[in-house]
Parts: C-alpha cells; structure tokens; sequence
C-alpha cells in the first residue's frame, strides 16, 4: 500500500482539536471524511502529534496509506478541493512504507504569540493576557529549560506516570511592535506543557 506524507495548515478555531471525535469537529475528522471519497473505504491518518482545540498549525506533519497509488500532484489538489477552507494541505509526497509522522519526527516547534493590546482581527492567533507582566524576566528565565529537563509540573496529573523528560533544543521570546512570541523547538511535548511544525529526519524533511 502506497505511503504518502502531507504538510498541512490550518486554523484552529473552530477545531475540537486535532484527534478525531464522533461529535465534534476536527482536522482528523475533516482529512478523513475528504479520504473517503476516494472511494477506498475508511482511511487512518496519522499525525506527528496532537494539538487541542483553538490550536492553529503552520506545519502540521501527517500520513496515510491508500490501496492504490496516485500521483502527489493529483492527490494534493483533489485533497484541498475537498477540505474545508480552514484547513490547507501545502505539499504531499510519496514516502517509504516505512516511514512514520509521529515516530519519524525529530523536534517540534510551537509559538505563543502574546498581543500588546486587544486586537479583534487578531484574536484568534494571539492572547492578551489580563495581568500585568515584565518582558525582561521572560527573556531571562528561558535559558534555564534549555536541555533535558523533567517537566512532570507543568502536565497533567494523569501524566505523572510517562516519561517526563523533554529536552529543549531552543527557546526564544521576540517582539514586534504589537506582540511578544515565545518560541520553543524540543524533542517531544506533554499533556498541557506545549501551529505544530515538526523537523523530520534528512530524508523526509519539510
């Protein structure tokens, strides 16, 4: 069964997330449902990781198998002309049986993006927080997560028992004139402590 990788874009908003729920909307369920209509039957795709709802993705890595083999080209435009409007697919290749989103997957990268002031076109990709807070210790206190550290504190409770060990290949706060964004890149995130980019291995890179 051919193998193909997909690079997607999407807007979070009225997501439940990105995991497929029977009564809710989300961007497994969308890809899935737009699948189907290739007339193959159910089809599982697998994404590099599991963003919540209102979680927006700029590169978003995922792959699935069909039973019969079809040209990326062809298959990339019939999949966005099937999607919603919110979600875009922005490359699509072939990839060996072998390879996995989820397991292939080197490091991660998410962006907060903190508003300086209330925006109404900005709200769905920014938060402005109701607190006063200093920039400056924010910039200082990132290098100290940078490494292998246990962040069994900042997940959810049922997650004590996992491996809580993450390291943190990069960590940045950056300014413009409306936002502050906070940028990290680690080797895997957990429940409630991390759009979703993913670096793969050299061979399958986006």
């Amino acid at each position: 069964m051919p193998r193909y990788k997909i690079i997607l874009e999407y807007d979070g908003t009225d997501f439940a997330g990105w995991q497929y729920q029977p009564d809710f909307r989300t961007v497994q369920g969308e890809l899935e449902k737009a699948l189907r209509e290739f007339g193959e039957g159910a089809i599982s795709v697998t994404g590099a990781g599991r963003t919540d709802a209102g979680v927006h993705a700029l590169g978003q890595c995922a792959h699935f198998d069909l039973k019969r083999e079809i040209a990326p080209q062809d298959l990339r435009a019939a999949l966005n002309a099937k999607t919603p409007g919110d979600i875009y697919v922005k490359s699509l290749e072939s990839v060996p049986a072998d390879f996995h989103a989820r397991f292939s997957a080197q490091w991660r990268r998410y962006l907060y993006v903190i508003a300086k002031e209330p925006s109404p076109i900005g709200r769905r990709f920014s938060w402005y927080p109701p607190f006063d807070y200093d920039f400056k210790i924010l910039r200082q206190i990132v290098s100290d997560i940078l490494g292998g550290n246990d962040f069994a504190g900042f997940c959810r409770a049922k997650s004590q028992k996992e491996n809580t060990i993450c390291t943190v290949a990069y960590a940045a706060w950056t300014q413009n004139d409306s936002q502050y964004v906070f940028e990290i890149t680690a080797d895997r995130f957990l429940h409630e402590n991390g759009t979703a980019a993913c670096r793969h291995n050299d061979r399958h890179r986006p």
